[in-house]
């Protein structure tokens, strides 16, 4: 209806000019001749409202009405068509046109003949060859051409929308500066011709430009392969501003082989998965990052070791890794300056990293998706905005709420804790804790800052482990020392693990499970097959029964090579029963103090024998200056525990420190 209202207004705009009253249309009319008539009456369009005055029209959305002095200032700067009217959407859609594959192509010779006719394609076919010839796999080299020909059009298809906008702008404005008897916003051969248009030159796309790019990356020492990863992540840097890429190809070698130390070898497997660091401001971003790390503790011998973290190090946004480094500093975390670099490197912080410090990569495939750039920009920032109110909230409520003074020890160990939900996840896990397991308040603390990966744990899940625990008659006051001693096990997997376990101590005739369980916690976490029936199978040929493993549990806990088939062995040369002398002594002492048992000297036959049976030379020292070498438990055994008195004791510290076995004892 404004359409047919506008004609109608259109009809006598020669004969007066416009006045007051208004038309409203969001079109501008096609191909309308004027009329000549002078004197026409108002005319009533069905569903229209009161009839309007013929002459007068306007376009509310853009603000254009009559000659008044008011709204000359706007005719005079310009007038712009709308931003949306049916030729523009037909144009747009017009130039969404999909393109045979390449491989199609060449199985078909007149198909190829149109593909030679194609610029875009043309190009395509040459960049594939190039990056072939100079050894490039053929699906990786026409995955790089594709993106550099679908960067390409791209770029065409934007230049051509501009200047279409152009041409539509400029017949607006013509129409209303003119007021002219008849109008036309842009006739439909103008449209057409627009539309048919590719602006690109007739002989095709040059390729002295991507020439020269070729020649700068293969004369640095790029290989075909290096070039078409290169393409795939930064197309662009085919169609470098005078095929000139040496500034950025320059400074990405000078800071990977002479800053980092980098061999050509090992700069070109960077730059495979790092292609960013061949623009300009992708290696003035990675030695503001290098620079940053080193300030930080890390050194540059470091990072250049560190080839499987460096490329995704080196893709961040300075500013961004900045503000966390800055964060973990802070007051909030308390994180020493020079550990937040090593924190920062290490492969545990990546989903740290991500949150707050996103890949540029990520962002531009992000980018590609239908939502525009600068949205996508937007909302990433309001991600990061949202990770770092989160990490200030988990951080507060450990250390005010839950009494955890040393956070930075926390977030050393489990970097993700900042990224957990206080309500949802740490909160429940702490009531867990004093609720079901009876650890006291002050214990809590001591607790999460032992193994803070505890605070990920799902609390049904661990549920289920104390219930499985309470079935072995686990008294409650133990059941807090087992959990305060050993946290790892409430994530042990209850079929998988500690049912086994069970079994296999049942089998040997463990009678009272609830009790060596408790002096023993970790054993619920090793390996039957691998751990406990060898060592069990090995001390029966010995002449040791389950009487002697009850009285001693720690036994399973010892390395079965390096510490119970060597002792074993140099009593057996001794000529010494191993039952004369006991499980415990055999294994609990140091070396130094097992040979006083045996041979009643400072133990250097014991050392001689433990180098012979080895096969190597050990750094000998003084026997009254030398340490005892206290043997480390395998696996998940990482705390010493004995039973004395009734009471769990954690004994891996006091070893170091004991001289006697019966200290240890």
């Amino acid at each position: 209806l404004l359409f047919f209202e506008t004609i109608q207004c259109l009809q006598m705009s020669g004969s007066q000019r416009p006045n007051q009253n208004k038309a409203t249309y969001d079109v501008p009319p096609s191909t309308i001749q004027a009329s000549s008539a002078t004197d026409v009456s108002p005319v009533q369009i069905p569903g229209a409202g009161t009839p309007r005055s013929p002459g007068t029209f306007s376009t509310q959305r853009d603000g254009y009405c009559d000659g008044t002095s008011g709204e000359r200032g706007k005719r005079k700067n310009g007038i712009k068509a709308p931003r949306v009217d049916s030729a523009l959407l037909r144009y747009v859609s017009e130039q969404k046109t999909t393109t045979e594959p390449i491989a199609d192509a060449a199985s078909d010779t007149n198909t190829l003949q149109k593909v030679q006719q194609n610029p875009f394609q043309r190009l395509n076919m040459y960049i594939a060859s190039v990056l072939m010839h100079h050894g490039a796999d053929a699906k990786e080299a026409q995955k790089a051409a594709d993106a550099v020909e679908e960067h390409t059009k791209e770029r065409f298809r934007r230049r051509q929308l501009r200047l279409y906008m152009k041409a539509r702008n400029d017949s607006w404005s013509e129409f209303f500066e003119n007021e002219a008897t008849f109008a036309l916003s842009l006739s439909e051969d103008q449209a057409n011709l627009i539309m048919q248009q590719n602006f690109v030159p007739s002989s095709g796309i040059k390729n002295e430009r991507i020439e020269r790019v070729f020649e700068q990356l293969f004369s640095s020492g790029l290989t075909g392969k290096d070039c078409a990863a290169v393409f795939i992540h930064t197309p662009s840097l085919a169609l470098s501003k005078d095929g000139n890429v040496s500034e950025g190809v320059e400074c990405a070698m000078r800071l990977l082989c002479q800053t980092l130390g980098l061999r050509r070898y090992d700069s070109r497997k960077v730059i495979r998965t790092c292609p960013g660091l061949l623009t300009p401001q992708g290696a003035n971003s990675a030695a503001q990052i290098v620079d940053m790390l080193s300030s930080l503790g890390v050194s540059r011998s470091a990072l250049a070791r560190d080839k499987t973290s460096l490329p995704s190090l080196l893709s961040r946004q300075p500013s961004s890794l900045f503000r966390l480094a800055a964060f973990l500093a802070s007051n909030l975390v308390r994180l020493p300056t020079d550990k937040v670099g090593p924190l920062l490197r290490r492969h545990g912080s990546s989903s740290l990293l991500n949150s707050v410090v996103p890949l540029e990569y990520s962002l531009k495939l992000q980018a590609n998706e239908n939502v525009g750039e600068a949205i996508v920009s937007r909302l990433v920032r309001e991600e990061i905005d949202d990770a770092y109110r989160r990490m200030k909230l988990s951080a507060e409520v450990l250390r005010e709420e839950f009494g955890v003074d040393d956070v930075a020890k926390v977030v050393t160990a489990f970097p993700d804790v900042l990224l957990l939900d206080s309500p949802t996840q740490i909160a429940p896990v702490v009531r867990f804790l004093r609720d079901e397991v009876y650890l006291k308040d002050e214990d809590i603390p001591k607790v999460l800052e032992a193994f803070p990966t505890l605070l990920s744990a799902d609390v049904e899940q661990m549920r289920k482990r104390v219930t499985f625990l309470s079935s072995l008659d686990i008294v409650p006051d133990n059941l807090s020392k087992i959990v305060r001693a050993f946290p790892s096990i409430l994530f042990l997997d209850v079929s998988t693990q500690m049912i086994p376990v069970i079994q296999f101590l049942v089998e040997i005739g463990v009678v009272n499970l609830g009790r060596f369980v408790t002096r023993l916690p970790p054993i619920l976490g090793y390996s039957v097959e691998r751990e406990l029936r060898p060592k069990w199978q090995y001390f029966k040929e010995f002449g040791f029964d389950y009487f002697d493993v009850v009285r001693f549990p720690a036994t399973f806990s010892y390395p079965f090579d390096r510490v119970i088939v060597t002792r074993f062995e140099y009593l057996k040369t001794r000529n010494i029963p191993p039952k004369a002398v006991g499980l415990d002594k055999i294994l609990s002492s140091g070396d130094t103090d097992f040979a006083k048992i045996v041979d009643n000297d400072s133990g250097e036959a014991f050392l001689a024998f433990i180098d012979g049976r080895n096969g190597m030379k050990l750094r000998r020292r003084r026997p009254g200056k030398r340490r005892r070498q206290v043997p480390k438990p395998t696996k998940m055994s990482d705390i010493r525990l004995l039973e004395i008195d009734g009471e769990i004791v954690d004994i891996s510290e006091k070893q170091d420190t004991s001289s006697s076995t019966e200290e240890t004892q």
